[in-house]
Order: C-alpha cells, then structure tokens, then sequence
C-alpha cells in the first residue's frame, strides 16, 4: 500500500502542476486577446477622427450633399446633378 501510495503523490502534484500551468497559460492568452481587442477599437477609433479632420473624407458627406440638390417642386427627392 506504501508503495502505491508513493508512486501516485508524485503523479498527483505532476498533474496538479500541469493543470495549473495550463489554466495560467490559458489566462494569458484572453488578457492579450483583449489587449489586442482594445487596441483595434483604439485604432479604428483613431483613424476615424482623423478622418472627421480631413477634407477628402466626405464621400457620401456633406461634399455630396452639396453636388446633389433637393428638387424645389419635391423638397423630399433627391435629383442628381444634371
């Protein structure tokens, strides 16, 4: 029975440092998915007030809203220019 019991303590805490290595290694992994998660927001985010600052910005924007003029007798219909 000592004997058994000898060999299966060390497989035991093998196991046991096994697991626990792969539950740290797995938390690692979600805490640098999320970083990546918030840098992209981060940088999309970014990008996009750079874009509000530029000028070339606007192609369905205001730009186009002033090349397309609503039609006087139809105020809600859009006609493109002629």
């Amino acid at each position: 029975m000592l004997v058994t019991l000898a060999l299966a303590v060390p497989s035991y805490i093998a196991a046991n440092t096994q697991a626990e290595q792969a539950r740290n290694e797995a938390a690692l992994a979600r805490q640098e998915a999320e970083i990546a998660a918030q840098g992209q927001l981060t940088d999309r985010f970014s990008k996009a007030i750079e874009q509000l600052g530029t000028t070339e910005n606007s192609k369905f924007g205001l730009a186009a809203s002033t090349r397309w003029s609503a039609s006087p007798a139809t105020p809600n219909v859009i006609t493109p220019p002629s």
